[in-house]
């Protein structure tokens, strides 16, 4: 369940909130004209790796968002 307005996050914030928004769609449109490669990272996470890594909630059946994003970052990262 996504609980924020923008369930958006970068490698130093976890929640981009109404500010963030117009800066990173300003820098997404500016990194073209710079010479900046833009990347997007998907991920397609097992069920057991949830498990595994204490992500999923057995009793309630749900996903802590924020530490999915905080592995998430770590994964981007490598």
């Amino acid at each position: 369940m996504v609980k924020e307005t923008h369930p958006m996050f970068g490698e130093d914030k976890l929640n981009y909130d109404n500010h963030d928004i117009p800066l990173l769609r300003k820098d997404l449109d500016e990194a073209p004209a710079s010479g900046n490669n833009i990347h997007e990272l998907a991920c397609s996470i097992r069920g057991d790796w949830l498990v595994k890594n204490n992500l999923n909630d057995s009793e309630t059946r749900t996903i802590e968002q924020n530490k999915l994003k905080h592995a998430e970052q770590k994964v981007a990262t490598r």
